[in-house]
């Protein structure tokens, strides 16, 4: 008889532990959902900006291919530039030393 009862209150003590720890699960898991829900939208926002950059930069994967062609083409169009401002400034560092000589005298 004795055995019985104290194997029914090992059995209500349990039950009763097994509330405790079931209770104490489902507090906790309530407690950290909205930190989540929290985490899940800035995580949502976030996403949504790293779609708006990649449509925004998609242009510029079409347009690289061509950027070394295009540097070709401006520097042979700039060449003769170049030439012609390096004539130019010696031409009027040339005026420049024989003004400074007639200044002298």
């Amino acid at each position: 008889m004795i055995g019985e009862s104290i194997s029914l209150l090992l059995a209500m003590v349990s039950v009763l532990a097994l509330w405790a720890f079931l209770t104490t699960l489902v507090v906790g898991l309530l407690l950290i959902l909205k930190p989540l829900e929290a985490i899940r939208a800035l995580m949502q926002r976030i996403a949504t900006g790293v779609r708006a950059i990649e449509q925004q930069t998609a242009l510029v994967s079409r347009v690289t291919p061509r950027v070394p062609a295009a540097a070709a083409a401006l520097q042979a169009s700039l060449d003769p530039l170049t030439r012609s401002l390096h004539d130019l400034d010696g031409a009027i560092g040339q005026h420049e030393r024989a003004l400074r000589r007639l200044g002298k005298r």
